[in-house]
Protein backbone atom coordinates (compact mmCIF):
# COMPACT_ATOMS: atom_id res chain seq x y z
CA UNK A 1 0.00 0.00 0.00
CA UNK A 2 3.10 1.96 -0.41
CA UNK A 3 3.29 3.59 -3.56
CA UNK A 4 6.72 3.06 -5.41
CA UNK A 5 9.18 6.22 -5.21
CA UNK A 6 9.95 6.61 -8.16
CA UNK A 7 12.14 9.90 -9.07
CA UNK A 8 9.37 13.13 -10.18
CA UNK A 9 11.96 15.36 -11.98
CA UNK A 10 11.31 13.95 -15.75
CA UNK A 11 14.71 14.36 -16.86
CA UNK A 12 16.20 11.92 -13.47
CA UNK A 13 13.28 9.61 -14.52
CA UNK A 14 14.15 9.41 -18.19
CA UNK A 15 17.87 8.92 -17.40
CA UNK A 16 17.09 6.36 -15.02
CA UNK A 17 14.72 4.42 -17.95
CA UNK A 18 17.51 4.82 -20.50
CA UNK A 19 19.56 2.96 -18.01
CA UNK A 20 16.66 0.26 -17.28
CA UNK A 21 16.93 -0.63 -21.61
CA UNK A 22 20.48 0.04 -21.67
CA UNK A 23 21.06 -2.80 -18.65
CA UNK A 24 18.95 -5.21 -20.82
CA UNK A 25 18.89 -4.77 -24.49
CA UNK A 26 22.40 -6.81 -24.82
CA UNK A 27 20.70 -9.60 -23.07
CA UNK A 28 17.82 -9.82 -25.22
CA UNK A 29 17.70 -10.16 -29.04
CA UNK A 30 16.78 -6.88 -29.83
CA UNK A 31 17.16 -6.80 -33.23
CA UNK A 32 14.69 -9.56 -33.96
CA UNK A 33 12.56 -8.31 -31.34
CA UNK A 34 11.88 -5.01 -33.16
CA UNK A 35 11.56 -7.22 -36.59
CA UNK A 36 8.98 -8.82 -35.22
CA UNK A 37 6.93 -6.36 -34.15
CA UNK A 38 7.50 -4.14 -37.49
CA UNK A 39 4.12 -2.90 -38.30
CA UNK A 40 2.47 -3.44 -34.94
CA UNK A 41 1.75 0.24 -33.81
CA UNK A 42 1.11 1.83 -30.35
CA UNK A 43 -0.11 5.25 -30.40
CA UNK A 44 0.61 6.39 -33.85
CA UNK A 45 4.19 4.63 -33.78
CA UNK A 46 5.71 1.26 -33.90
CA UNK A 47 6.10 -1.17 -31.02
CA UNK A 48 10.09 -1.60 -30.04
CA UNK A 49 11.12 -3.12 -27.03
CA UNK A 50 12.78 0.14 -25.76
CA UNK A 51 8.71 1.06 -25.71
CA UNK A 52 7.87 -2.08 -23.89
CA UNK A 53 10.59 -2.17 -21.08
CA UNK A 54 9.81 1.35 -20.06
CA UNK A 55 6.10 1.89 -21.33
CA UNK A 56 3.78 3.62 -18.00
CA UNK A 57 2.25 1.01 -16.12
CA UNK A 58 -1.14 2.48 -17.67
CA UNK A 59 0.06 1.93 -21.02
CA UNK A 60 0.94 -1.87 -20.51
CA UNK A 61 -1.91 -4.06 -20.83
CA UNK A 62 -2.90 -2.24 -24.23
CA UNK A 63 0.39 -2.77 -25.16
CA UNK A 64 0.07 -6.41 -24.39
CA UNK A 65 -3.85 -6.71 -25.87
CA UNK A 66 -1.84 -4.65 -29.03
CA UNK A 67 0.61 -7.26 -29.47
CA UNK A 68 -1.69 -10.30 -29.23
CA UNK A 69 -4.26 -8.77 -31.76
CA UNK A 70 -1.46 -8.44 -34.44
CA UNK A 71 -0.44 -12.14 -34.29
CA UNK A 72 -3.71 -13.47 -33.57
CA UNK A 73 -3.10 -15.41 -36.93
CA UNK A 74 0.39 -16.16 -36.56
CA UNK A 75 0.45 -18.19 -33.33
CA UNK A 76 3.90 -19.50 -33.86
CA UNK A 77 5.13 -16.08 -34.03
CA UNK A 78 3.94 -14.81 -31.15
CA UNK A 79 5.08 -17.78 -28.85
CA UNK A 80 8.28 -17.03 -30.81
CA UNK A 81 8.55 -13.14 -30.10
CA UNK A 82 6.91 -14.18 -26.00
CA UNK A 83 10.47 -16.52 -25.62
CA UNK A 84 12.66 -13.71 -26.07
CA UNK A 85 11.30 -12.13 -22.89
CA UNK A 86 12.25 -14.81 -20.62
CA UNK A 87 11.69 -13.61 -17.36
CA UNK A 88 14.54 -15.79 -16.13
CA UNK A 89 17.11 -14.64 -18.30
CA UNK A 90 17.08 -11.40 -17.13
CA UNK A 91 16.31 -11.97 -13.34
CA UNK A 92 19.75 -11.16 -12.08
CA UNK A 93 19.73 -8.36 -14.31
CA UNK A 94 16.39 -6.87 -12.96
CA UNK A 95 17.63 -7.23 -9.47
CA UNK A 96 20.66 -5.58 -9.95
CA UNK A 97 18.97 -2.37 -11.78
CA UNK A 98 16.73 -2.32 -8.40
CA UNK A 99 19.83 -2.44 -6.06
CA UNK A 100 21.77 0.10 -7.71
CA UNK A 101 19.02 2.64 -8.23
CA UNK A 102 18.13 2.45 -4.70
CA UNK A 103 21.82 3.00 -3.48
CA UNK A 104 21.77 5.83 -5.88
CA UNK A 105 18.65 7.15 -4.13
CA UNK A 106 16.59 6.82 -7.27
CA UNK A 107 14.06 4.29 -5.38
CA UNK A 108 13.80 3.60 -1.99
CA UNK A 109 13.43 -0.14 -1.09
CA UNK A 110 12.44 -0.03 2.50
CA UNK A 111 9.23 -1.55 3.25
CA UNK A 112 7.19 -3.81 0.57
CA UNK A 113 5.25 -1.73 -1.46
CA UNK A 114 1.90 -4.07 -0.82
CA UNK A 115 1.89 -4.36 2.69
CA UNK A 116 3.66 -1.97 4.39
CA UNK A 117 4.75 -4.70 6.95
CA UNK A 118 8.27 -6.42 6.03
CA UNK A 119 11.41 -4.73 5.30
CA UNK A 120 12.41 -4.97 1.20
CA UNK A 121 16.17 -3.15 2.01
CA UNK A 122 19.45 -3.69 -0.09
CA UNK A 123 22.01 -4.40 1.87
CA UNK A 124 25.75 -5.28 2.27
CA UNK A 125 26.44 -9.23 2.13
CA UNK A 126 30.08 -8.42 3.08
CA UNK A 127 29.46 -6.92 6.30
CA UNK A 128 30.51 -3.74 5.28
CA UNK A 129 34.19 -3.49 5.64
CA UNK A 130 35.90 0.13 5.55
CA UNK A 131 38.12 -1.18 2.97
CA UNK A 132 40.67 -4.05 1.64
CA UNK A 133 43.36 -4.00 4.73
CA UNK A 134 39.99 -3.81 7.54
CA UNK A 135 38.64 -6.51 5.31
CA UNK A 136 41.67 -8.95 5.72
CA UNK A 137 42.06 -7.92 9.31
CA UNK A 138 38.78 -8.52 10.59
CA UNK A 139 36.68 -11.20 7.93
CA UNK A 140 36.24 -14.50 9.28
CA UNK A 141 37.64 -17.35 7.38
CA UNK A 142 34.22 -18.29 5.55
CA UNK A 143 34.31 -15.19 3.89
CA UNK A 144 38.02 -14.86 2.94
CA UNK A 145 37.10 -18.14 1.14
CA UNK A 146 34.78 -16.22 -1.04
CA UNK A 147 37.32 -14.84 -2.42
CA UNK A 148 38.20 -16.71 -5.94
CA UNK A 149 41.44 -18.83 -5.77
CA UNK A 150 41.91 -18.30 -2.27
CA UNK A 151 41.42 -21.71 -0.37
CA UNK A 152 41.01 -22.74 3.48
CA UNK A 153 44.64 -22.84 3.76
CA UNK A 154 45.70 -19.34 2.62
CA UNK A 155 42.48 -17.93 4.21
CA UNK A 156 44.10 -19.09 8.02
CA UNK A 157 47.69 -18.23 7.11
CA UNK A 158 45.73 -14.64 6.91
CA UNK A 159 44.00 -15.21 10.17
CA UNK A 160 47.45 -16.13 11.53
CA UNK A 161 49.45 -13.27 10.41
CA UNK A 162 46.83 -10.81 11.73
CA UNK A 163 47.13 -12.57 14.74
CA UNK A 164 51.23 -11.51 15.72
CA UNK A 165 50.36 -8.25 14.24
CA UNK A 166 48.05 -6.20 12.30
CA UNK A 167 47.69 -6.41 8.82
CA UNK A 168 48.91 -2.61 7.33
CA UNK A 169 49.09 -3.21 3.34
CA UNK A 170 48.08 -5.20 0.97
CA UNK A 171 51.16 -6.57 -0.05
CA UNK A 172 51.35 -9.29 1.99
CA UNK A 173 54.51 -10.99 0.67
CA UNK A 174 53.40 -14.69 1.66
CA UNK A 175 50.99 -14.82 -0.80
CA UNK A 176 51.87 -15.84 -4.44
CA UNK A 177 51.16 -12.72 -6.76
CA UNK A 178 48.32 -14.72 -8.17
CA UNK A 179 46.69 -14.88 -5.23
CA UNK A 180 47.38 -11.28 -3.74
CA UNK A 181 46.07 -10.39 -7.57
CA UNK A 182 42.98 -12.20 -6.36
CA UNK A 183 42.31 -10.12 -3.63
CA UNK A 184 43.53 -6.90 -5.03
CA UNK A 185 40.35 -7.42 -7.65
CA UNK A 186 37.73 -8.95 -5.21
CA UNK A 187 35.05 -6.99 -5.37
CA UNK A 188 34.91 -5.97 -1.83
CA UNK A 189 30.98 -4.52 -1.81
CA UNK A 190 28.32 -7.25 -2.29
CA UNK A 191 25.31 -5.77 -2.68
CA UNK A 192 21.95 -7.60 -2.20
CA UNK A 193 18.57 -7.12 -1.77
CA UNK A 194 15.90 -9.22 0.35
CA UNK A 195 13.36 -8.14 -1.83
CA UNK A 196 10.95 -10.23 -4.40
CA UNK A 197 9.81 -8.78 -7.92
CA UNK A 198 6.41 -9.45 -8.12
CA UNK A 199 4.48 -9.25 -11.60
CA UNK A 200 1.11 -6.90 -11.27
CA UNK A 201 0.22 -8.39 -14.37
CA UNK A 202 0.93 -12.14 -14.33
CA UNK A 203 2.54 -14.10 -16.82
CA UNK A 204 -0.01 -15.27 -18.64
CA UNK A 205 -1.80 -12.41 -19.39
CA UNK A 206 0.88 -11.12 -21.27
CA UNK A 207 4.12 -12.65 -21.73
CA UNK A 208 5.29 -9.49 -23.30
CA UNK A 209 5.40 -7.56 -20.24
CA UNK A 210 7.76 -9.69 -17.97
CA UNK A 211 10.33 -7.60 -18.39
CA UNK A 212 8.49 -4.41 -18.42
CA UNK A 213 10.03 -1.66 -15.54
CA UNK A 214 6.73 -0.53 -14.71
CA UNK A 215 5.08 -4.45 -14.44
CA UNK A 216 7.38 -5.49 -11.59
CA UNK A 217 6.34 -4.27 -7.72
CA UNK A 218 9.54 -5.03 -4.90
CA UNK A 219 7.86 -6.87 -2.25
CA UNK A 220 8.15 -9.11 0.24
CA UNK A 221 8.01 -12.89 -0.13
CA UNK A 222 5.09 -13.62 1.49
CA UNK A 223 2.76 -10.66 -0.65
CA UNK A 224 4.70 -12.09 -3.73
CA UNK A 225 4.57 -15.91 -3.04
CA UNK A 226 2.23 -16.53 -0.55
CA UNK A 227 -0.32 -14.08 -1.30
CA UNK A 228 -0.50 -12.66 -4.59
CA UNK A 229 0.61 -16.03 -6.02
CA UNK A 230 -3.23 -17.76 -5.36
CA UNK A 231 -5.17 -15.20 -6.53
CA UNK A 232 -4.15 -12.38 -8.79
CA UNK A 233 -6.27 -8.85 -9.53
CA UNK A 234 -8.78 -8.65 -12.14
CA UNK A 235 -7.77 -6.96 -15.10
CA UNK A 236 -10.49 -4.15 -15.97
CA UNK A 237 -10.82 -0.72 -15.11
CA UNK A 238 -9.91 -0.63 -11.85
CA UNK A 239 -6.22 -1.94 -12.47
CA UNK A 240 -4.60 1.42 -13.29
CA UNK A 241 -5.56 2.43 -9.27
CA UNK A 242 -4.23 -0.42 -7.44
CA UNK A 243 -0.73 -1.18 -8.60
CA UNK A 244 2.03 0.76 -6.60
CA UNK A 245 3.79 1.75 -9.52
CA UNK A 246 1.17 3.60 -11.71
CA UNK A 247 0.61 7.48 -11.74
CA UNK A 248 -3.32 6.69 -10.64
CA UNK A 249 -2.49 4.33 -7.71
CA UNK A 250 -4.83 5.44 -4.66
CA UNK A 251 -4.68 2.68 -1.96
CA UNK A 252 -2.07 4.75 0.06
CA UNK A 253 -3.99 8.01 -0.05
CA UNK A 254 -7.90 6.47 0.04
CA UNK A 255 -7.55 3.14 2.42
CA UNK A 256 -7.84 4.44 5.87
CA UNK A 257 -7.44 2.33 8.76
CA UNK A 258 -9.72 2.99 11.21
CA UNK A 259 -10.40 1.88 15.06
CA UNK A 260 -13.69 0.42 16.40
CA UNK A 261 -13.81 0.38 19.76
CA UNK A 262 -15.46 -2.23 22.22
CA UNK A 263 -19.19 -0.22 23.86
CA UNK A 264 -17.55 1.60 26.75
CA UNK A 265 -14.33 2.67 25.20
CA UNK A 266 -12.88 5.48 24.10
CA UNK A 267 -9.56 6.95 23.28
CA UNK A 268 -8.48 8.04 27.34
CA UNK A 269 -9.27 4.29 28.34
CA UNK A 270 -8.36 2.28 25.75
CA UNK A 271 -5.69 -0.36 27.68
CA UNK A 272 -5.21 -3.31 25.54
CA UNK A 273 -5.87 -4.83 21.87
CA UNK A 274 -8.78 -6.18 23.34
CA UNK A 275 -10.21 -2.69 23.17
CA UNK A 276 -10.04 -2.54 19.88
CA UNK A 277 -10.79 -3.67 16.16
CA UNK A 278 -8.90 -2.35 13.23
CA UNK A 279 -11.27 -1.24 9.77
CA UNK A 280 -10.53 -0.40 6.97
CA UNK A 281 -12.61 2.30 5.35
CA UNK A 282 -13.08 4.22 2.19
CA UNK A 283 -13.08 1.36 -0.33
CA UNK A 284 -13.27 2.96 -3.50
CA UNK A 285 -11.59 1.20 -7.06
CA UNK A 286 -11.22 -2.27 -5.84
CA UNK A 287 -9.68 -1.61 -3.04
CA UNK A 288 -11.25 -4.28 -1.20
CA UNK A 289 -10.03 -6.76 -4.27
CA UNK A 290 -6.74 -5.19 -2.83
CA UNK A 291 -7.33 -6.34 1.01
CA UNK A 292 -8.44 -9.51 -0.02
CA UNK A 293 -5.63 -10.17 -2.37
CA UNK A 294 -3.08 -9.40 0.24
CA UNK A 295 -5.14 -10.75 3.02
CA UNK A 296 -4.67 -7.34 4.94
CA UNK A 297 -6.95 -7.29 7.64
CA UNK A 298 -5.59 -10.55 8.81
CA UNK A 299 -2.28 -9.59 8.83
CA UNK A 300 -2.64 -6.38 10.54
CA UNK A 301 -4.88 -8.04 13.40
CA UNK A 302 -1.43 -9.41 14.77
CA UNK A 303 -0.70 -5.58 14.53
CA UNK A 304 -3.14 -3.93 16.33
CA UNK A 305 -0.95 -3.50 19.22
CA UNK A 306 1.08 -1.00 17.14
CA UNK A 307 -2.08 1.26 17.46
CA UNK A 308 -2.46 0.49 21.47
CA UNK A 309 0.89 1.88 21.82
CA UNK A 310 0.30 4.78 19.94
CA UNK A 311 -2.97 5.57 22.11
CA UNK A 312 -0.85 4.74 25.46
CA UNK A 313 1.78 7.13 24.19
CA UNK A 314 -1.57 9.60 23.95
CA UNK A 315 -2.54 9.33 27.38
CA UNK A 316 0.91 9.08 29.10
CA UNK A 317 2.06 12.60 27.09
CA UNK A 318 -1.27 15.33 27.06
CA UNK A 319 -0.76 18.60 26.04
CA UNK A 320 -0.25 20.02 29.10
CA UNK A 321 2.93 17.00 29.32
CA UNK A 322 4.14 18.56 26.16
CA UNK A 323 4.40 22.24 27.38
CA UNK A 324 6.33 21.79 30.49
CA UNK A 325 9.00 19.88 28.75
CA UNK A 326 9.01 22.99 26.54
CA UNK A 327 9.28 25.24 29.59
CA UNK A 328 11.83 22.96 30.88
CA UNK A 329 14.11 23.05 27.90
CA UNK A 330 13.46 26.58 27.57
CA UNK A 331 11.95 26.64 24.08
CA UNK A 332 15.27 25.56 22.79
CA UNK A 333 13.84 22.74 20.52
CA UNK A 334 10.41 23.12 18.84
CA UNK A 335 7.23 21.50 19.72
CA UNK A 336 7.62 19.30 16.79
CA UNK A 337 10.66 17.63 17.30
CA UNK A 338 9.42 16.93 21.01
CA UNK A 339 6.54 14.96 19.06
CA UNK A 340 8.59 13.12 16.85
CA UNK A 341 11.00 12.16 19.46
CA UNK A 342 8.11 10.79 21.87
CA UNK A 343 5.42 9.29 19.40
CA UNK A 344 7.82 8.85 16.15
CA UNK A 345 8.95 10.71 13.55
CA UNK A 346 7.51 8.57 10.86
CA UNK A 347 4.12 9.40 12.02
CA UNK A 348 4.56 13.81 11.24
CA UNK A 349 7.28 13.50 8.07
CA UNK A 350 5.29 13.11 4.49
CA UNK A 351 8.86 11.66 3.27
CA UNK A 352 8.60 8.52 5.67
CA UNK A 353 5.92 6.56 4.41
CA UNK A 354 8.03 4.34 3.36
CA UNK A 355 8.76 3.01 7.11
CA UNK A 356 7.47 -0.38 8.61
CA UNK A 357 3.86 0.27 9.25
CA UNK A 358 3.88 3.68 8.90
CA UNK A 359 0.37 3.47 7.18
CA UNK A 360 -1.05 2.34 9.81
CA UNK A 361 0.33 4.33 12.67
CA UNK A 362 -0.41 8.19 10.49
CA UNK A 363 -4.28 7.20 10.04
CA UNK A 364 -4.67 5.98 13.80
CA UNK A 365 -2.53 9.32 14.85
CA UNK A 366 -5.15 11.24 12.92
CA UNK A 367 -8.48 9.46 14.17
CA UNK A 368 -6.94 10.05 18.25
CA UNK A 369 -6.31 14.11 17.42
CA UNK A 370 -2.63 13.43 17.32
CA UNK A 371 -2.05 15.05 14.13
Amino acid sequence: MIKMNFPQDSNIRKAMEKRFFQSLRGNMDEAAINLALNGLLYKGVNLDLKTILVAPFDDLMEIAETVKRGFAANAVGLATLYSYFNYEDQRNLLYDFFIAEDIQGNIDLCTCHYCNIDFINVYDSNGGYLNKVHFLNTAPIETLNLIPGIKSATSQRIIAERGLRPIKNLSLSFLTPAKRTSILTYKLKQDRGIFTLDHFYPQYLGDILVTSLYNLIPSCAPCNSRFKHMSDFQVGKNTTYLSPTSQNYVVQEFLVFGLLLRPGKNVGNIKSVNDIELIYENYIFGQEEFLEIFSIPGRYSFHKKEAVKLILKFQRYPESYIDEIEKSLKYSVDRLTIMKDLFGADIFEDNSNNQPLAKLRKDIAVQIGLI
